[in-house]
């Protein structure tokens, strides 16, 4: 029997509204949510926002660590505080890939036109979680990403290995219903074993 995420049990978003993910160390999820859920009622009220905490088995592996995810939803200058709060009550974790994945496939492809096309979708998600620029939506994943700054609004890219298939299937359901074609690995991305792929220019936010 297929298990039914918690996020596929929402209501749908109101105009204005996104959706983010911020993963939370699992040992800390009693943290987050406090006696009889107290702390995160606390947070969503200070917020102003839902957050949806998952348990197991609906976690995630980073770094070796299962991490629940804290689903926030809200107009972005709430979700902003949300995320900023959770980092707190967690005592740490790290924002979920989640919603950015056709815009991470599209920088590891190297095309700008792309690239600019999928930062332009991607803006909701991206104002949520507080992130002013291309550079700093990369910085996130230091595992896959390497960038280096060119100057005072530039910057390059190098990408250290393969995104996962997962962040792929994940692009394909966002890119499901919308027009034109979704993000491709085009060729780009290196093979297992081939070293960073050469440095790219990034666009603007």
């Amino acid at each position: 029997m297929k298990m039914i995420r918690t996020v596929d049990r929402l209501r749908p978003l109101y105009e204005g509204e996104c959706q983010l993910i911020w993963l939370v160390p699992y040992h800390q999820r009693g943290a987050v949510i406090g006696v009889r859920g107290d702390t995160l009622v606390s947070l969503q009220a200070q917020a102003e926002c839902e957050i949806h905490v998952t348990d197991k088995p609906e976690t995630r592996l980073v770094d070796g660590t299962p991490h629940c995810m804290a689903i926030v939803r809200g107009v972005p200058e709430r979700t902003r505080s949300a995320l900023a709060l959770l980092r707190d009550a967690a005592g740490g974790g790290r924002l979920g890939r989640d919603g950015l994945e056709p815009l991470l496939l599209a920088v590891e492809v190297s095309g700008d036109p792309g690239v600019r096309e999928e930062l332009a979708r991607a803006r909701p998600v991206v104002r949520g979680a507080g992130l002013r620029s291309l550079l700093e939506v990369l910085e996130p994943w230091p595992e896959h990403f390497w960038v280096r700054r060119t100057g005072p609004r530039g910057a390059e890219v190098c990408l250290h290995e393969r995104l996962p298939e997962e962040w792929r299937a994940s692009a394909a359901e966002l890119a499901d219903g919308r027009p034109g074609d979704s993000p491709t690995d085009a060729g780009c991305a290196p093979a297992a074993g081939e070293g960073p792929r050469r440095a790219s220019a990034l666009p603007g936010l």
